[in-house]
């Protein structure tokens, strides 16, 4: 509970400590339970929540000092003795700030996820918070603080990346000396593209920290997207020996030694984040999918069921767990795969083009147009679709059909040799020898020059 003045007084060195902290945090005690009580309360128009507090607070302390008998009655441990009571208070403005300490932390990790690309959960260890929650959180902290580094980190959680760069603008302004305000400013520049400005900021809260781990690691992610792979290799080495624990700069390094061509040196960088922390879903889905390029098909299976193990909720996941079992004839267990992929995320034209394929493969292209033209519906400039989509017709022999299927195909990547190849096979059963005679030539053209 917060008091205003105390209802007895002291000289002693404590109670003047207590009473010095107790009036430098009493305006933002009340702020912060003001915005509490106006987010849970209807107010009447044009009454805050700290101005009706405030009042609240007034009216009970004089009625204290007028009543003694009123204060007796009172059930408070410290009623008798004014260094107790503020010493209540001072333990409960303490509880307060750990608690605005530790939405900081969850607001800076949240952040941090989001700038990795990984998921949300590796921040919410003790803690059972939904989406929803993690937005109200947000939006009660933008609220509290005067702080503009925390209403940048607000701001980023609730999307509105510019109005966060602002704020970090006016961290830095307010203390140029500030190189975590740099790393926000870098998040928030990063999270728009703007990555060679964000390499900047990076670089500057490295000059101010020069021991930043994080913000080598992220210094890395901007020269990444950049193009600059090689750069980026030394940046998350830098952050590597500033601390071996931090597995964002070791799953970094990983993903970029995958990129550069470099699996079997990707595999061992994720194998040392999941040494560290075995929980992470997208470094064992990271891990899976370099041991598929590998040909690997039973390890990235096994990494593949691990990471929905920790996360069932990542489509990519269950999409290429179902690739690998279509690829190994396990087309029933496949197609499941594909279905639960779809489920969570319905607007992937890829997913549900795999599912016709494996379908067709299960002698069932009439579904399989179904879902043939649900992915077509999503990306109608996905060649991929109409190809498959003209091979279901071809299986139902519905030639003209496919034919123009193989011919939005050719119109959407002239460059694919199967599109030529297949329209050839169509118009030579139709009877149109000589227009096939041409798309067999262009596609004997177009595979020879991508030798």
């Amino acid at each position: 509970m917060i008091f205003g003045e105390p209802f007895e007084t002291t000289e002693s060195p404590e109670f003047q400590t207590h009473l010095g902290q107790h009036l430098t945090d009493r305006e933002l005690d009340l702020e912060y339970l003001g915005g509490i009580l106006s987010e849970y309360v209807n107010l009447e128009r044009g009454i805050s929540g700290k101005t009706l507090l405030r009042d609240f607070y007034d009216k009970f302390e004089i009625n204290l000092c007028k009543n003694p008998k009123l204060k007796d009655q009172l059930d408070l441990k410290y009623h008798r003795s004014a260094e107790g009571k503020l010493t209540i208070i001072q333990e409960s403005t303490d509880e307060l700030k750990h608690d605005q300490k530790r939405t900081l932390e969850l607001l800076e990790c949240l952040v941090q996820q989001g700038i990795q690309k990984s998921d949300r959960k590796l921040c919410l260890r003790g803690y059972n918070l939904s989406e929803d929650q993690i937005l109200k959180i947000a939006e009660n902290a933008l609220k509290r603080t005067e702080s503009s580094y925390e209403k940048g980190l607000s701001l980023i959680i609730l999307g509105k990346i510019n109005q966060a760069e602002h704020q970090f603008d006016r961290a830095i302004q307010h203390n140029p000396e500030c190189a975590k305000c740099y790393v926000g400013r870098g998040n928030a520049k990063n999270l728009q593209n703007k990555f060679r400005e964000a390499c900047e900021d990076y670089s500057e809260a490295i000059k101010l920290d020069p021991t930043s781990s994080l913000a080598w690691s992220n210094k890395g992610i901007a020269l990444d997207l950049l193009g600059k792979p090689d750069e980026a290799l030394k940046a998350y080495d830098e952050s590597i020996e500033l601390d071996s624990k931090y597995v964002g700069a070791w799953s970094n390094k990983g993903s970029a030694l995958g990129r550069l061509g470099k699996p079997e040196e990707a595999i061992k960088y994720f194998d040392k984040v999941i040494e560290i922390n075995p929980q992470i879903a997208e470094v064992w889905f990271n891990k899976g999918t370099t041991l598929l390029r590998l040909g690997k098909l039973k390890e990235a299976l096994n990494a593949y069921d691990k990471s929905i193990e920790i996360n069932p909720q990542i489509a990519e996941v269950w999409f290429n767990k179902g690739t690998i079992l279509d690829l190994l004839g396990r087309l029933d267990e496949a197609l499941k795969c594909f279905k639960k992929a779809i489920e969570i995320n319905p607007k992937s034209a890829q997913v549900r083009s795999n599912k016709g394929t494996a379908l067709v493969k299960l002698g069932k292209p009439d579904e399989a147009l179904k879902a043939y033209d649900k992915a077509i519906e999503n990306d109608p400039l996905d060649a991929g679709s109409w190809f498959n989509k003209g091979i279901a017709l071809a299986e139902l022999d519905k030639l003209d059909e496919a034919l123009k299927c193989f011919e939005k195909a050719i119109e959407i990547d002239p460059k694919d040799a199967r599109g030529w190849s297949n329209k050839g096979i169509a118009l030579d059963i139709l009877g149109k020898a000589d227009e096939a005679l041409k798309s067999f030539n262009k596609a004997k053209e177009l595979l020879t020059s991508a030798k």
